[in-house]
């Protein structure tokens, strides 16, 4: 395996919530296994602070904008996480380069995750936390389909 290119200065990011500006994400994020690479916090901070906010209804009441809740299923339920940091990492393709893979693997070990838990019949958590993260899955899908589609100059599309 490659090694792959890091952010630079994650430390340096500091992310905060337009519709609750005293939520403040930063380093060190108790973050879910295996969402434990500073990749992961990374793509989780802008999946919060920029991606989030763009997956809102501009014409929702105003109690629909605050979507702490989600980031805190996502912290308790790992499949969740994994869609949002497969999202943020397709929102930044294609540089820097890691957020691809980073984002499928996020992905990939998303649905393997919840097959698994499916078919041992496990406790899946609530069913907030499984509509989000089929939800998120699909928009990880659909923003694949498009990168690839512009991209088919061998990017990574397969």
């Amino acid at each position: 395996m490659r090694h792959r290119q890091s952010p630079k200065s994650l430390d340096s990011v500091d992310v905060s919530l337009d519709s609750e500006p005293s939520l403040t994400l930063t380093p060190p994020i108790a973050m879910p296994s295996p969402f434990q690479h500073e990749e992961h916090s990374y793509l989780y901070r802008y999946f919060a602070s920029t991606v989030l906010s763009r997956l809102v209804r501009q014409s929702s009441l105003s109690h629909y904008s605050d979507q702490s809740y989600l980031l805190r299923l996502a912290l308790e339920f790992p499949p969740l996480m994994g869609a949002m940091i497969s999202i943020a990492g397709m929102q930044l393709a294609p540089a820097p380069r890691w957020s691809i893979s980073c984002a499928v693997r996020s992905y990939v070990h998303t649905i393997t995750g919840l097959r698994k838990m499916l078919e041992n019949a496990e406790d899946i958590g609530s069913d907030d936390a499984l509509l989000a993260t089929v939800i998120s899955l699909s928009v990880f899908e659909a923003c694949f389909v498009h990168f690839c589609m512009f991209t088919m100059t061998g990017l990574g599309c397969y």
